[in-house]
Formats: C-alpha cells, structure tokens, sequence
C-alpha cells in the first residue's frame, strides 16, 4: 500500500501476459523503475522516453533523482 492507497484493483483479475494490468503504478526502466542519470535532466528525458515507449494504459508519470547518479521512474493510472 502506497500511504492509503491500495497498490492493486481488487476487482481486477491477474493476467500473467500483462503483470502490471491490476497494479496502479508500473515501473518503467528496470524491475524497480531505477534508471541510471547524469542529473535531473537526464532523468527526466529518460524518463519521458520511457513512458512514451513503455507505460501502455498508464497516465501519470513520476521521476526522481537521487543526487549520486541514479533515478527512478514510475508510471500511474491515474493522478487522482
């Protein structure tokens, strides 16, 4: 759970062909959504890609960077 929010749709039922179909965010780069970056902007060019290329249904995007060279992008269902 994500603060209140429930990580899955209870109602959704599992599709080994789509493992993120009932899930609210999908990682985008690795498993976790870690990427590598330069900087911030590096990050959020990635990111951008990434989400252009690989978040499906997802609406949402979140981009972090960490300072040290690395990042993390997240694609949501929603922003609400």
């Amino acid at each position: 759970m994500l603060g209140n929010i429930p990580e899955t749709d209870s109602a959704c039922v599992y599709d080994a062909d789509d493992p993120y179909k009932c899930s609210y965010l999908k990682p985008l780069g690795d498993d976790y959504g870690d990427i590598t970056a330069a900087d911030w902007s590096d990050t959020a060019d990635q990111c951008a890609t990434l989400f252009d290329t690989g978040a499906g249904d997802f609406k949402c995007v979140s981009a972090e960077y960490d300072g040290i060279g690395g990042g993390e992008c997240l694609a949501y269902k929603t922003s609400a």
